[in-house]
């Protein structure tokens, strides 16, 4: 056997071994679905959904970006809210306005905006800005109506159109 041949033997069996590492730490399957408080959220091609592996005083399901190098992270934690019953335009728009008004805070948050993405089943008025401190990550709280939840979308990457196409899965 060659040098070639060795050098070209050892990238195949490494890019084996990485394919199937990279496919079981990340269980991607199509047309994967989430139950969350009677609402079903269809997870998106690429997206996993991750375990919480310690006890919460609040119930949240997080969907994650597969981890592919080069790639930015993303993440969408759905919560349950804490009073029962749906969200209704009048209370989704308030904690609207509530979240807005944290994300004004100039030492930690910059371009906080407000707008409401409505292109599926349910209206969710949103609420976002940059993060200063930390991951300088783009973060969004946008408030279903019509049901108790509350997503959370954060990425350093603009998070809109996971948003709108995630908020759009739901049956």
């Amino acid at each position: 056997m060659t040098t070639e041949e060795k050098k070209f033997t050892w990238v195949t069996i490494l890019s084996i071994a990485y394919v199937v590492w990279w496919g079981y730490s990340n269980p991607i399957r199509l047309h994967q679905k989430v139950q969350v408080g009677g609402v079903t959220v269809a997870v998106p091609f690429g997206w996993v959904v991750s375990r919480n592996d310690r006890p919460l005083l609040y119930e949240a399901t997080t969907l994650r970006r597969a981890f592919v190098p080069g790639w930015a992270w993303s993440t969408a934690t759905i919560f349950l809210k804490a009073k029962p019953g749906p969200y209704t335009m009048e209370s989704a728009r308030g904690e609207k306005t509530r979240s807005a008004d944290r994300y004004q805070n100039p030492a930690w948050y910059s371009n906080a905006r407000t707008f409401e993405l409505g292109g599926g089943k349910y209206p969710s008025p949103c609420a976002g800005a940059t993060m200063m401190k930390g991951p300088h990550a783009r973060i969004l709280s946008c408030f279903v109506v019509g049901t108790p939840l509350q997503f959370q979308f954060m990425s350093p990457r603009p998070v809109d159109g996971d948003a709108a196409r995630i908020l759009a899965s739901l049956e």
